[in-house]
């Protein structure tokens, strides 16, 4: 599960999203396939229900919309502009 850092402030528009980083001082662009995952984001954590939402709007491959997600969710963590938390198991 993910979440945003509660440093970070967005904006979006028809071609993709502004990511500001108030903590770094870093401004990043997203195109409009990172701008659906991050805005996604902010609605659910879970990494799979990201990739549905993915699949259903871009109408790609599973594969392939699990490996883009999965890339720019490692990429906003090692930005430290998302958090990941451990899943809960279920006994």
């Amino acid at each position: 599960m993910f979440s945003v850092s509660q440093h970070v402030r967005s904006s979006f528009d028809d071609y993709g999203a502004v990511i500001l980083d108030i903590q770094h001082g870093q401004v990043l662009r997203l195109n409009k396939t990172a701008s659906f995952i991050f805005e996604h984001l902010t609605h659910t954590p879970k990494e799979c229900e990201i990739v549905r939402h993915l699949v259903e709007e871009f109408r790609v491959p599973y594969a392939v919309a699990q490996a883009d997600v999965r890339e720019f969710l490692e990429s906003m963590v090692r930005l430290q502009l998302v958090y990941r938390y451990p899943s809960k198991v279920h006994a």
